[in-house]
């Protein structure tokens, strides 16, 4: 009877420390929403004014940053929480840049080389 005791604790205490993790994961989320939405409001038009090869070296920089953060424990965890989601967010649209410029670049390739083809014939 004691063992069941015990047990059940135990499973209600993981059962509070995954909703604990679940909430913590949402909170983060909707924090990295919003800085997102902040940083996309601020550069879009910029972006499309960067060439894809300096996008990807401000992403390698922004990565190291963010180790660097993520490392410091001189910071509260709140502070860190805030930079950290600020600096996925930045990371999450530059990412998605490079991916659609690349794409972008893939086809306008594939064209060029069927059109190469098709006058060479």
């Amino acid at each position: 009877m004691a063992k069941n005791a015990i047990n059940t604790a135990k499973d209600a205490k993981k059962t509070e420390n995954n909703q604990v993790r679940t909430e913590k994961k949402e909170v983060k989320q909707d924090l990295k929403a919003q800085y997102k939405a902040r940083f996309i409001a601020q550069l879009k038009n910029k972006l499309d004014n960067i060439p894809v090869e300096k996008l990807q070296m401000v992403i390698d920089n922004i990565k190291i940053k963010r180790a660097a953060i993520d490392a410091n424990t001189q910071i509260s965890a709140t502070t860190k929480a805030k930079y950290l989601a600020q600096i996925d967010a930045l990371l999450e649209i530059l990412n998605e840049k490079v991916s659609a410029s690349t794409d972008t670049l893939d086809i306008n390739k594939l064209i060029d080389d069927a059109t190469n083809t098709n006058s060479s014939t």
